[in-house]
C-alpha cells in the first residue's frame, strides 16, 4: 500500500479527460482522479478484477446515473477490459512507484525474515516469493538435495534480490550451454549393402556448474576466461521496484557513439545518483533504457554541438589508472563497489580489504 499517486500535469487538457467531462460533467473529471487516488491505495497494481462496475463506483462515491461513470471511463480509454476484470489504463508506467509496491513490501519482508531465521527458514515462511526469486536457479546447480532450498542470488550489497512481476532481473543472465563435441564416427564395417551405416547422434558435454561463492550462495555467471562470458556491467541504475538495471559494456559503446559530445560513462552515474536521491521518480525495467537515451540526447543538445569531446584526463599512480591499481577493469565497476580516487589503495582485486591489509 502507498500513500500517494502520481498525476500528470497535463490530465486536465488530456482529449480523454475533456470527452469524459462533456459525458459525464465535470463531477466525472473529479471521480476520476477519486479513482486513481482509491487504486493506489487498495490496488496498486492498477488492476480491478473482481470489483464489479457498481463496486468500482462506489469505491470513488459516484452519485451520478448507475452505471454511467465506469461506462464512459470505458468509452474514452480510462479503463481497460470487461466488467470483473477491468484495470487502469497504463498504470504500471504513470503509477511505477504505486505499482512497485507490493514487491517492495515482499522484498523488506523476505529481507528482515533472512536477517532474523536464515535463507531456508524465509524460503519456508514464504515459498511463492522464495519461488519466485529461485525460479531461474535450478536444484541440481546448488547440488543441495531434493527438498532442500536453493541458495538465494544476493545483490552486490549482501541481500537478496527482489523480483517485480512485471521487471527482468538485473542479474547477468545465465551463460548457454556449450556447444556439443560430436562423438568420433566409428569406422565403417564390411558390409554387402551400399548404404553406409548412419553416424551416431553427438552427445552434449555437461553444462559448466555454478561458481560457488564463499557465503554458500551459487554465481550463474561462467568462471573468468570462458568463451560465453557475459559482457561486464559498468553502471547499476536503481529501479522502481528497488532491483537495478545493469548497463552493460556494449551499451555504453553504442551510446558513445550516438552522443559522441557526451562523456557517457560520467552521464550515467549522474543519472544513477539522481534515481538513488528520487526514489519516487525511479523508472521500470521496461521504460529505464528511454529514460537514459533521453538523459544522453538532452545533455547532447545541450553541451555537444557547441564542443567536441576532449580528452579525459586521468590521473596515473605508477604508471597505472588507479582504478585498475585497485583490481577492476573499468571506472565504472570501480564506482558500483564504490571505490574511487580516495580509497582505492583498500582495494585488492576488486574487493576491499581489511584495513591491516591495506596498510
Amino acid at each position: 500500500m502507498t500513500s500517494d499517486a502520481r498525476i500528470s500535469t497535463g490530465l486536465p487538457a488530456h482529449p480523454k479527460t475533456k470527452k469524459l467531462i462533456r459525458r459525464a460533467g465535470v463531477a466525472g473529471a473529479w471521480h476520476l482522479v477519486c479513482l486513481f487516488l482509491w487504486a493506489a491505495d487498495n490496488r496498486s497494481n492498477g488492476q480491478l478484477t473482481g470489483m464489479s462496475d457498481e463496486d468500482i463506483e462506489l469505491a470513488v462515491d459516484w452519485a451520478g446515473e448507475e452505471g454511467a461513470f465506469v461506462r464512459e471511463l470505458v468509452a474514452v480509454g480510462f479503463l481497460d477490459g470487461e466488467e470483473g476484470t477491468r484495470s487502469i489504463h497504463d498504470w504500471e508506467e504513470h503509477n511505477p512507484w504505486a505499482a512497485g509496491s507490493d514487491a517492495r513490501s515482499d522484498k523488506s519482508r523476505f529481507a528482515a525474515l533472512c536477517k532474523q531465521h536464515g535463507r531456508a527458514e524465509a524460503a519456508r515462511k514464504m515459498p511463492e516469493y522464495a519461488a519466485r526469486v529461485l525460479g531461474a536457479v535450478p536444484n541440481s546447480a546448488s547440488g543441495s538435495a531434493p527438498g532442500t532450498p536453493a541458495a538465494l542470488p544476493e545483490s552486490a550489497s549482501g541481500m537478496p534480490v527482489a523480483e517485480s512481476g512485471s521487471a527482468p532481473s538485473p542479474s547477468p543472465s545465465p551463460s548457454p550451454s556449450p556447444s556439443p563435441s560430436p562423438s568420433p564416427s566409428p569406422s565403417p564395417s564390411p558390409s554387402p549393402s551400399p548404404s553406409p551405416s548412419p553416424s551416431p547422434s553427438p552427445s552434449p558435454s555437461p553444462s559448466p556448474s555454478p561458481k560457488k561463492e564463499p557465503d554458500g550462495s551459487f554465481c550463474a555467471e561462467p568462471e573468468s576466461g570462458s568463451d560465453a562470458a557475459a559482457p561486464p556491467t559498468v553502471v547499476l541504475v536503481p529501479l522502481v521496484d528497488g532491483s537495478d538495471f545493469a548497463v552493460k559494456a556494449p551499451d555504453v559503446q553504442e551510446w558513445q557513439q550516438a552522443y559522441p559530445g557526451v562523456d557517457v560513462i560520467a552521464e550515467l552515474l549522474r543519472a544513477r545518483i539522481w534515481c538513488k536521491d528520487n526514489p519516487t521518480k525511479r523508472k521500470t525495467a521496461k521504460g529505464v533504457r528511454r529514460f537514459l537515451s533521453g538523459w544522453l540526447s538532452k545533455e547532447q543538445d545541450r553541451s555537444g554541438a557547441k564542443r567536441a569531446p576532449g580528452p579525459v584526463v586521468v590521473p596515473l599512480i605508477d604508471g597505472k589508472p588507479w582504478w585498475q591499481i585497485a583490481g577492476f577493469d573499468h571506472p565504472g565497476e570501480a564506482a558500483n563497489a564504490r571505490c574511487h580516487i580516495g580509497n582505492y589503495r583498500e582495494f585488492r582485486d576488486g574487493k576491499r580489504v581489511p584495513d591491516e591489509v591495506a596498510a
